[in-house]
């Protein structure tokens, strides 16, 4: 089953949707107030990091836009702050596109980041992709409580489990997750993804997905640079595993743990089973384990017990 996001006609088509826009210049500032202006939106600009949070605890906003380098409070720290009392949408705004920037960002909770300089008919389409995301999430059509292996994920409380102990997710990592759980077992390209989870057409190279996934395997995987959950298909994209696979060996080997002996040595050379698991080094009396193509296995626990 496909997780599909559905868009309804709202109730409230007409009220304008509140924007925080929090940035230094202002020669930017005027460029979104005049971009958004009209019956769409409802802008509200300030200068500083500072003054963002004011304006954000004395009002209800629909969506936040911080730049990165601001006086007082930076953008970072804004969105950290913001990001404490309310799973907002927040879309970062920077003249860096480093991959520490991004990091930085989804760690502290934000949902999107643009490059500077951009178009303001990119920023828009952010925005309004965005808040369809939102909207859709409250009209989900998939289930609502997902369970892949020891993963479960909640969307009503927006809550994810592993093995039973809560991991503490950002909006868009938890997005990201239920939208993999939700269609267990199916390959998804890097623009699909960014078509399905972020909402938006893929627009050129970006990063962003590559980045939201590892942060999400560094949350839910034992062993990040040995993924077992969330998997690379090579040349393909991303999938979530039906249920968490070894990383250390493949479905058809056997894990055989024996006393090593001169026959079990002579019978690994002799089943060529040193190539498959490095070179044995060990002597008579040691312990080792080694993973083995099942076809072998027989032969080398046969000729192993008749010592």
């Amino acid at each position: 089953m496909k997780l599909t996001r559905r868009i309804t006609d709202r109730s409230d088509q007409l009220t304008p949707r509140r924007v925080l826009f929090a940035d230094d210049d202002p020669s930017i500032a005027t460029l979104i107030q005049v971009s958004l202006s009209g019956p769409r939106y409802d802008v509200v600009v300030v200068k500083n990091g500072l003054e963002a949070l004011k304006t954000f605890q004395g009002g209800s906003f629909d969506i936040v836009l911080l730049d990165v380098m601001m006086p007082y409070v930076d953008g970072f720290e804004a969105c950290r702050r913001i990001r404490e009392q309310s799973d907002v949408p927040i879309i970062m705004l920077t003249a860096r596109d480093g991959t520490d920037d991004i990091v930085q960002g989804f760690d502290l909770g934000s949902d999107d980041y643009i490059t500077k300089p951009f178009k303001t008919v990119e920023l828009i389409a952010r925005i309004e992709a965005i808040l369809r995301r939102v909207e859709g999430m409250k009209n989900r059509q998939a289930p609502s409580v997902v369970r892949v292996g020891d993963i479960e994920v909640d969307a009503p409380r927006h809550r994810v489990t592993l093995s039973g102990s809560e991991v503490n997710l950002t909006p868009m990592e938890f997005e990201l997750l239920y939208f993999l759980a939700a269609n267990c077992g199916e390959v998804f390209d890097r623009e699909t993804l960014f078509q399905e989870v972020w909402g938006y057409d893929y627009v050129g190279e970006t990063n962003l997905v590559d980045v939201c996934v590892r942060r999400l395997r560094e949350k839910i995987e034992d062993e990040p640079s040995k993924p077992r959950r969330i998997l690379t298909v090579r040349g393909v994209g991303y999938k979530m595993a039906d249920a968490p696979e070894e990383s250390s060996t493949g479905p058809d080997t056997v894990v055989i743990s024996e006393p090593v002996t001169e026959p079990l040595v002579n019978a690994m050379a002799t089943n060529d089973v040193a190539s498959d698991a490095g070179d044995v080094e060990s002597t008579a009396g040691d312990t080792v384990v080694i993973a083995v193509p099942s076809a072998d296995a027989t032969s080398v626990d046969s000729q192993s017990s008749s010592a």
